[in-house]
């Protein structure tokens, strides 16, 4: 998704412009933004809305030296940028794979925590942790009455091809808890490593050809495989 420079809205507030005129610091100057958004593939070109809020921050030190003669010429001073925060974007940008085969209702739960991503970092961490319940569902993990038992069960059940996977749900569901019942803002790196291991464990369960080898190698062994007591040895 690229900004279409031809339609972009931007505004200074005009309290922080007073107080910029007062105090000449840049830093003072907050606003907010609204730009539309274009698919840069030709053939999609799918259109969204970014909104949010600038300011301005420092950015590095100008030392006031002429670069080729190394001559001072003046004081140096603060070098200044504009920061962007994304308060919403009105269609899902997706933040890691999602498997073609995906049924509906994963999808769309996985995509509603892709934007609450850029507007509410602890609820993000909560709809990944509910995503991970919908997942044991479509893997056939039982009920339970909490979401560690049923991952408890997982880890149990070798019968189930995808038990292993039950120690990267359990580090999603500690993220997730803590996500949910504290008021201090998680990390927004560990959001991104929990999405690391989720785009994992979806690529064991859709796109890997292990259980369906596996699945394939069990039959041929249970149809083939010698009987005991068999007098016929095959080589």
């Amino acid at each position: 998704m690229i900004v279409d420079s031809t339609d972009k809205f931007d505004f200074t507030n005009v309290i922080s412009k007073k107080q910029y005129d007062l105090t000449g610091e840049p830093s003072n100057l907050v606003g907010e933004y609204s730009y539309l958004l274009i698919c840069n593939n030709l053939e999609c070109g799918e259109k969204g809305i970014v909104t949010g809020k600038t300011n301005i921050i420092e950015d590095g030190y100008d030392d006031g030296f002429d670069p080729e003669t190394g001559e001072e010429l003046y004081p140096g001073d603060y070098k200044y940028k504009s920061q962007y925060k994304i308060s919403h974007i009105s269609i899902p940008i997706e933040l890691i794979e999602i498997p073609a085969n995906m049924n509906l209702k994963l999808i769309k739960c996985i995509e509603s925590s892709f934007i609450l991503f850029w507007v509410d970092l602890n609820s993000c961490g909560n709809r990944i942790r509910l995503f991970i319940e919908l997942l044991l569902d479509y893997i056939g993990v039982p009920e339970a009455s909490t979401l560690g038992a049923r991952i408890t069960c997982l880890q149990s059940d070798t019968t189930n091809p995808y038990y292993p996977l039950a120690k990267y749900f359990t580090a999603i569901k500690y993220f997730g808890n803590e996500s949910s019942h504290t008021f201090d803002q998680i990390d927004r790196a560990d959001l991104v490593n929990s999405y690391s291991v989720i785009e994992h464990c979806l690529r064991k369960i859709y796109s890997d050809n292990e259980v369906h080898i596996e699945t394939l190698t069990n039959e041929l062994e249970a149809k083939y495989k010698p009987k005991k007591n068999s007098s016929v040895e095959k080589k």
